[in-house]
Parts: C-alpha cells; sequence; structure tokens
C-alpha cells in the first residue's frame, strides 16, 4: 500500500518539545500505540533498546525516557506535565523501567522492544522503531510482523489460535464492510493470527462488538491515526516531481504556493480554509519558539549555554561583517534551536536539530520585507512542498 508524502505529516512536522523528533516525539508514539494495542495503561513495562544502537547515548539526554512513559501513559506529547513522567507514571500504578540489551537486531538505531504486562497478568511484546522527524514503525506484536505507521485507522483483530485460512476468510467477510478500507492483511504466529484492516474512517461500534462477540476471537483493538493527515487511498496527488509540479502551474497559470496548497489539499481531503488555519497555526508556534529563544533566562542542561538572545543586533556591527538577511536569521535560527533544547514546544522542519532553519529564514525575511500574513504562509507552504519533492 502506497502511503503519499504530504506537507504537514512529513515536512512541516512533528509539532512537539524538543530537543529531537526522533528522540522525543517518535518514543512518545510509540509508547502511544503500544497502549492501544494492549488495551489498557500498562501495570508494567520494561522498554528495552539494544546495545550497539543510539538510545544508550540519548534515552536521558535527550527525554526519551520521559516520552516513553508519557506514551504507554496515553498521553502525546503536548500535553501539559510532559516532564512529569516518572510522577505520573507511579500515580496511575505503573511500574516502568528501562533495559539495554544485545539481541535486539530488528530495524534501524532507534529501535525498541517494550514487554507490557496488563493488570490481568496477561503479556505482551511490541518491537516498534523511530525513524525520524517523529515518523514511527510498529514491526511485531509478539512474533506477528506489522505495518503500523500511524496514518491510518488500525483494526486488530487478535484470534484466538493461530491459523492463517480463519483469519483469511474473516478479512474476506470483513472488506466490504470497511467503506473506506485502505488496506487489510492477515498475520500468523506461533500462539495466534492477526487479521490488521486500515482505514481513513474510524469503525463503527457495530462491527466491532460484532467482531468481539465471535467465538474465534481473543480481543479486538483499534489504534488511532497519530499524524494530523490520515491516508486514503482514493486521494491521489496532482503531481509528484519537480517536473510535474512546473507542468503543473503551467497548465493552472499559478504559483507554487498555490501549487502547494492544492497538493496538501488533495492529498488530506482538508479545504482550503482548513489548510490556511493548519499553516498559520504552524506559524504562530514557530514565532513563540523564535520569541522563547530570545529570553535572557533561558536555560538548559547540556555542553553548551544559551547564546541566541546574546548574538541578536550583533552580526553587521562591531568588526563583524553584515550578512544582509543573515544577520537576523542565524541569531533567529539559533534561538529556535535553544528554545528546543530547553523542551520548548517547536515546529520540526522535519527534525528537532533542523527545527530553527527554515522559520529563521522566513521569519527573519518576513520582518524585513514587512511581508504580510499571506505572503509568510505561501513562503512556508513552499518550503514544505519542496520538502515532500525532496523526500
Amino acid at each position: 500500500m502506497k502511503e503519499v508524502h504530504t506537507i504537514f505529516n512529513h515536512a512541516l512536522a512533528p509539532i512537539t518539545p524538543g530537543p529531537s523528533s526522533s528522540n522525543t516525539c517518535g518514543p512518545v508514539r510509540i509508547g502511544m500505540v503500544c497502549q492501544q494495542i494492549l488495551g489498557e495503561i500498562p501495570a508494567k513495562a520494561v522498554v528495552e533498546y539494544y546495545t550497539k544502537g543510539a538510545f544508550p547515548n540519548t534515552l536521558y539526554g535527550m527525554r526519551s525516557d520521559i516520552a516513553f512513559i508519557n506514551g504507554l501513559l496515553g498521553k502525546e506529547q503536548n500535553v501539559p506535565g510532559f516532564t512529569d513522567a516518572y510522577a505520573n507514571a507511579k500515580a496511575a500504578g505503573m511500574e516502568v523501567s528501562f533495559a539495554e540489551v544485545d539481541d535486539l537486531t530488528v530495524g534501524g538505531m532507534e529501535t525498541v522492544r517494550i514487554r507490557m504486562t496488563a493488570h490481568d497478568g496477561s503479556q505482551l511484546v511490541v518491537i516498534g522503531e523511530s525513524i525520524g522527524g517523529g515518523a514511527f514503525l510498529i514491526h511485531y506484536i509478539d512474533d506477528c510482523p506489522m505495518d503500523i505507521q500511524g496514518t491510518n485507522h488500525e483494526l486488530l483483530v487478535f484470534l484466538k489460535s493461530p491459523s492463517e485460512e480463519a483469519a483469511q476468510a474473516l478479512a474476506q467477510a470483513l472488506t466490504p464492510q470497511i467503506k473506506k478500507l485502505n488496506d487489510i492483511r492477515c498475520v500468523t504466529g506461533a500462539h495466534y493470527s492477526i487479521v490488521n484492516a486500515k482505514s481513513a474512517e474510524p469503525y463503527g461500534k457495530e462491527l466491532l462488538n460484532a467482531l468481539s462477540a465471535r467465538d474465534d476471537v481473543a480481543r479486538v483493538r483499534v489504534v488511532s491515526p497519530i499524524h494530523p493527515i490520515i491516508n486514503d487511498i482514493t486521494r491521489k496527488p496532482p503531481f509528484e516531481s519537480p517536473d510535474e509540479l512546473v507542468a503543473y502551474c503551467a497548465a493552472h497559470h499559478c504559483s507554487p504556493a498555490k501549487a502547494a496548497i492544492d497538493y496538501e489539499m488533495a492529498v488530506s481531503g482538508w479545504s482550503e480554509k482548513e489548510v490556511r488555519r493548519y499553516g498559520d497555526m504552524l506559524i504562530g508556534i514557530m514565532k513563540d519558539s523564535r520569541a522563547g529563544g530570545f529570553r535572557s533566562d533561558l536555560s538548559f542542561e547540556g555542553l553548551v549555554s544559551p547564546k541566541a538572545s546574546k548574538f541578536r543586533g550583533v552580526i553587521g556591527s562591531g568588526n563583524m561583517p553584515s550578512l544582509g538577511l543573515l544577520d537576523d536569521a542565524i541569531p533567529s535560527a539559533l534561538g529556535i534551536m535553544e528554545h528546543s533544547n530547553a523542551s520548548g514546544k517547536i515546529v520540526c522542519v522535519p527534525t528537532g536539530g533542523s527545527s530553527g532553519i527554515v522559520p529563521g529564514l522566513l521569519l527573519s525575511a518576513a520582518d524585513r520585507m514587512e511581508a504580510s500574513s499571506e505572503a509568510l504562509y505561501e513562503a512556508l507552504m513552499c518550503a514544505g512542498l519542496i520538502g515532500v519533492l525532496m523526500m
């Protein structure tokens, strides 16, 4: 199943507290999906990570531990009290620990195996990977291979016994009952089979109740989409390459900005007003993060100390030559990065490490040019479209 890249899912995303999209936002999302697969906040959770991966060096410094805990509690990354995760886990009765292991070789550098124990004593193991820019991939539920990425309404029907034939029969029966079905697949492990349906719309209670009542079904779980734009295979992008973009602009006598807006409307199903509202929200967060980075009392732990507020207004004065627009853009980008390092709320573009570059340039250019809010919005959408085409 092909999933189209979108501006608000993949380029101007995610919205998260810093310092890292892959180390902060990705772990939250993996934890949230694990909690939904289990069906409750676990009584006990052990987050295992590979000794030769990235987490031995970043788990605590990048606050990935806090992120995993929040996710397992069912809390997304922008909730108030994000850093109170350990206290919140204790209050919820969840015992959580972290362990370095040498046998986790699935996926890439930021893969974890989360062993969860429910309150009835049942256990479930999920392997998930943070793959950058807040994106993630669930590789396994126990020994059943999966492909959950947070862009669909995921239906998971666990059969009581491992039977490919029974799973295929159920999948065939389910297919006509799901109106906006993107994909349906069956996987079988040593102890059970799973029928996994991916839909562009939520599942009705009547269907879920009927599945739960079946004698051959052990449990039914629904995993909600996490990214803002939900995948729908019936939606097609108006272009998918730079050459096609140029041709589209010529055919429709439109600017690249209008083409970017048309693209996002086509792949999201959103109206032009909804796209504009979301874009303006992103600009507001970017402006707030720049202001936060210029605060003289900003502080964070690390090898470096905040410098943006001291650097502001210095380039181009004294013995420092002017760099034109960069006189403002460099301190702005640095300030957003430092706001991120202090766990401030940022728009990753598309990572925490690059969160200052696009906002720093666009906001500084808009200030110098006294550009309208419309022009700034169009510039942001152009930047997002360039990111999508590069992907």
